[in-house]
């Protein structure tokens, strides 16, 4: 007795928290819906009609005259508002009127509470009292009601009850509730298929057809049809259906302020009836839903928990549509919230609690954006649109992934025992472990450290953005200095057109006599240079003695060293001298290109602008990755070598998720990513923007597929590692050299698996089949994706994309096989294990003390002790036929190799794509050591990583271009004669 009256104690404690928490948000919600305007034209459009439908009554209120966008549920809705301010006139704007007409909205989101509570309740109180939390007081729920005055959470009320009476396989009674929801907004329509399967899997259960069903969900279905249309009648059914149509057709546009792919590639406001490789916006997105609806149909048919797969079959709808159609608003991903909170707390399961979440941020962000901040400009790029267009598809690709492992539709992958066996044990013996939260904090903290030390000091993220053309040689500008002013020197930005040559005059008076001052040659792009004057004149004649020469910005000096502006020019010739405060007086790696970013950071620039690609010696992806973070934070520093330093970044998760797989072991996985995170190469590397950055990163994530591929066996990696095999290829030709090594792998495992399949016909079958497989994955996926790179590549002609690109190949290979130039700091492929000749990229001079530079080379404990690792993987190899370390030296081999065969000058950061091998290789080396004491390798391997970190932390002024006493780099930084830091 005592037991019972303390559980029912319990659960009235429960009950009374839960109301006690959403009389709370109802607070909440009507004092932020009193004190936030909300959306103006919105508000607007409810109070008018709301006064509009009492005046004139339902039948007269849609008029061609009057804009009325709202099909009839709300305007019953309204009509009862509409009442309440006849009989208390309310101003527009007052408070107690924006509560009013936020309170609809309000009350569906307290009921949605409640629902939510009373589902969640019968599998647990706590979980109750926590969804009721989670979901009344959501920025991304309240925003909508209470902030914006919009009234998605009613017809998401009906949305997820639908689903929920689906699931519990009420389908007469949803068919009701989703006639009101198509009522209240049309939106509701979007979730027709997930009626459609519920009525699917009734009438067809067990694969056969029930009649009697049939015709029993026939009649439901036709009386809640005519339901429907008798919410139609008072207004009109042809009213009604006009408005519906008027309605679906509205805001033909790309995106509606969506962030979404549209928004993501800057297609806000564009029309839908733009092509993108010759197909329609339009078409683009109906495939999408087409692909969406059968993802969620094969949810609904092949799910085998009943009481979530229609809601997560929902969730992917309104998820999917919203992200890849066109025509989609901010506010219309908001029901896949509701859907996603309410599935987990009919599951428990974590993982779509985790979606819930991050859908909640990714849409609060959106639709707080657009509120606050709109975006009305058509096709404008937008930062935060951009960054929250990608959280919200990487949201979507996390939903997607949890849902292959949480319904079962992964592929089945063996046959029997033996095979299964034998397919995970060839790489390694050991059972397959799996990251644990510690793992992910290590990669995180990781992470965030080298992303501090490698976004320090990048370069300046300003610089002159507007400019001035000379279009024809011989064509002039004049200068006035107001009067008559000494000048020193001259301080020259060029645009992305090199070697342009000027002559410069002056004279005392406008029409002259002009007498020559000097002549010079602007020969870097985007990059300061200067030239000294030392004259005398008020007006200054500067005459372009090329064509299309495109001048950023000038800066003169008096003889004091200050900076003196202007007061007067030839029109729009201002243009040269408006930005002269962007300049520091220096130039340096900070404010300039420097080394082979005048060819790949100005050729992201031209993609962008249209213009003809001048650099076309390399294949066109790994500049458009540079021209995206052009894209983000302009042409500057900052912004062409923003996306290098990030896929620098995200290579440390790569390199720790390839170790754990490879060692099984958080400590040791720990000790080879800090090994990664701090060798030279990779920070330099990554930090200037050219694209050897790219196609390492892609060689790494390609083979961490093929390699989970080997392990697993599952045709899924093997389809990943091809899919990045086409984007490293697409960003420089090295990256086939991976592929040749992938396939020596590939074929090697392939040959292991039939001799230990059991049945050698269905061995030969298999093997035949994964060949076929191979074409798709590794020739014709790549071959497309090769050909898409061109899309934003220009050569001079009008010859579409695969011209562009065959003629392109053509020319590359001409360059690749007959350049005969020369470099002082070139060295050949023995030379870089060893590091016998660092390339020097900067050198910037601050007095005979103090220098700046930058080298590109290998931190020496570990490029000099990959070398010891490389023969024990090969010993391994050879003599233990040890599979794991034969894939290491394949992978590291394959980058190598071929570099002995080339003729052509070559730098040691041609060794960049072994590095991750060199590494994996020392883990390897250290798992073995591991494996015979851990208690003495343990230490040992702390302090090899901490001296590792503090090498990098002595070399860090010639890595980053610190300045730098000179007597430091030479007594302890050079170490070799060949090396020049500085």
């Amino acid at each position: 007795m005592r037991a019972g009256q303390t559980i029912k104690m319990k659960q009235k404690k429960s009950y009374y928290r839960a109301i006690h928490y959403m009389i709370l948000g109802v607070i909440f919600r009507i004092i932020l819906a009193g004190i936030s305007k909300g959306h103006a034209s919105d508000l607007s459009c409810f109070i008018s009609w709301a006064d509009r439908i009492v005046q004139t009554g339902c039948h007269n209120f849609y008029s061609s005259d009057v804009f009325t966008d709202y099909p009839p549920g709300y305007m019953y809705i309204l009509w009862i508002l509409g009442k309440f301010r006849q009989i208390i006139t309310l101003p527009w704007d007052s408070f107690a009127n924006l509560i009013l007409m936020k309170m609809p909205a309000i009350i569906c989101d307290t009921l949605t509470a409640l629902f939510i509570w009373k589902i969640a309740k019968r599998k647990s109180e706590k979980i109750g009292l926590y969804a009721v939390l989670l979901f009344t007081f959501n920025p991304a729920i309240f925003i909508n009601s209470a902030v914006w005055g919009q009234v998605d959470s009613i017809f998401t009320l009906c949305v997820i009850l639908v689903c929920y009476l689906v699931s519990e396989h009420k389908l007469p009674l949803s068919y009701f509730i989703f006639a009101i929801g198509v009522l209240i907004k049309p939106q509701t329509l979007v979730f027709t298929p997930v009626l459609l399967f519920g009525v699917w899997n009734a009438v067809f259960k067990e694969g056969k057809f029930q009649l009697k069903e049939f015709s029993k969900q026939s009649l439901w279905a036709c009386l809640a049809l005519i339901s429907l249309l008798m919410g139609m009648l008072p207004f009109g059914i042809i009213n009604v259906i006009t408005q519906y149509i008027k309605t679906m057709a509205s805001y033909p546009y790309a995106s509606v302020n969506a962030y979404n792919i549209w928004n993501l590639f800057g297609q806000n406001w564009v029309s839908q009836d733009v092509t993108f490789l010759g197909i329609a916006y339009s078409k683009i997105g109906s495939i999408a839903i087409l692909i969406t609806v059968i993802f969620a149909a094969y949810i609904c048919m092949k799910g085998k928990k009943e009481t979530e797969r229609y809601m997560i079959a929902g969730a992917v709808i309104i998820g999917g549509m919203f992200l890849f159609s066109v025509r989609m608003h901010e506010r219309y991903l908001y029901p896949i919230l509701a859907i996603l909170l309410l599935s987990y707390v009919y599951t428990q399961k974590k993982e779509w609690l985790i979606s819930y979440l991050l859908f909640s941020l990714g849409h609060f962000i959106n639709v707080f954006h657009v509120l606050y901040y709109p975006l009305n400009e058509v096709g404008k790029f937008n930062k935060v649109a951009f960054l929250d267009s990608i959280f919200l598809i990487g949201s979507f690709g996390y939903l997607c992934y949890q849902i292959f492992k949480s319904f079962g539709l992964k592929q089945k992958t063996y046959q029997n025992s033996r095979e299964k066996g034998s397919a995970r044990t060839e790489i390694c013996n050991e059972k397959i472990k799996q990251l644990k939260r510690k793992d992910y904090v290590i990669i995180l903290i990781l992470s965030l450290v080298y992303a501090c030390i490698a976004f320090y000091d990048l370069g300046q993220n300003r610089a002159c953005e507007s400019y001035y053309t000379f279009s024809n040689a011989d064509e002039s500008v004049v200068l006035d200095m107001g009067k008559s002013t000494y000048i020193s020197k001259i301080s020259y930005y060029l645009g992305n057109l090199e070697n342009r040559g000027f002559r410069l005059e002056m004279a005392q008076d406008v029409e002259g006599p002009y007498h020559f001052v000097t002549e010079w040659q602007m020969i870097s792009v985007f990059c300061w240079g200067s030239v000294d004057i030392n004259d005398k004149g008020q007006y200054l004649r500067i005459t372009s003695t090329s064509e299309r020469a495109k001048v950023e910005e000038l800066v003169f000096y008096d003889f004091d060293g200050n900076q003196i502006t202007p007061v007067g020019s030839t029109p729009n010739a201002v243009q040269l001298y408006d930005e002269q405060s962007v300049y520091d007086g220096r130039s340096s790696f900070r404010n300039s290109t420097y080394f082979d970013e005048i060819y790949h950071a100005r050729t992201a620039y031209e993609y962008l602008t249209g213009e003809y690609s001048y650099e076309n010696t390399h294949p066109p992806l790994g500049k458009t990755l540079i021209a995206l973070g052009i894209k983000l934070f302009g042409m500057n520093p900052f912004g062409w070598r923003f996306m290098g330093t990030l896929f620098g970044v995200l290579m440390i998760p790569v390199i720790y998720v390839f170790a754990f797989k490879l060692v099984s072991s958080t400590f040791l996985s720990t000790i080879i990513s800090i090994l990664f995170t701090f060798d030279f190469m990779h920070f330099v590397q990554t930090r200037i923007a050219t694209i050897d950055v790219f196609v390492t990163f892609f060689i790494m994530i390609m083979y961490l597929f093929m390699f989970l591929y080997i392990r697993e066996n599952k045709n899924y990696w093997l389809a990943l590692s091809g899919i990045c095999m086409g984007f490293g290829v697409a960003c420089k030709w090295t990256g086939a050299y991976a592929g040749i090594g992938l396939a020596i792998i590939f074929f090697l495992h392939l040959i292991q698996n039939y001799k230990n399949a059991s049945n050698k016909n269905k061995g030969i079958h298999n093997a035949i089949q994964t060949c076929l497989l191979c074409v798709l994955f590794f020739v014709i996926i790549p071959v497309t994706i090769y050909t898409l790179s061109y899309i934003p590549f220009r050569d001079g002609t009008d010859r579409g994309i695969i011209a562009r690109m065959l003629n392109n190949q053509v020319s590359m290979y001409h360059y690749h096989t007959t350049v005969n130039a020369t470099h002082p700091y070139s060295s050949w492929w023995y030379q870089w294990p060893t590091m016998y000749r660092p390339i020097w990229y900067y050198s910037g001079y601050i007095s005979d003390t103090v220098k700046e530079g930058i080298s590109a080379f290998g931190n020496p404990l570990v490029w000099w002790t990959g070398i010891v690792a490389f023969f024990y993987c090969a010993y391994q190899m050879i003599k233990e036929r040890d599979k794991t370390a034969r894939f290491l030296c394949i992978a590291y081999l394959a980058q190598y190799v071929p570099w002995f065969f080339v003729t052509r000058i070559t730098f040691i950061y041609h060794y960049f794509p072994s590095v991750a091998f060199v590494v994996l290789m020392i883990g390897y080396g250290m798992k073995k050591l591991w494996e015979q004491d851990q208690v003495l390798w343990k230490r040992r391997f702390i302090i090899y990583a901490g001296l590792t970190i503090l090498l990098f932390a002595a070399f860090y002024p010639v890595l980053s271009g610190m300045p730098v006493s000179v007597s430091y780099v030479s007594n302890f930084l050079r170490w070799f004669d060949s090396w020049v830091l500085i």
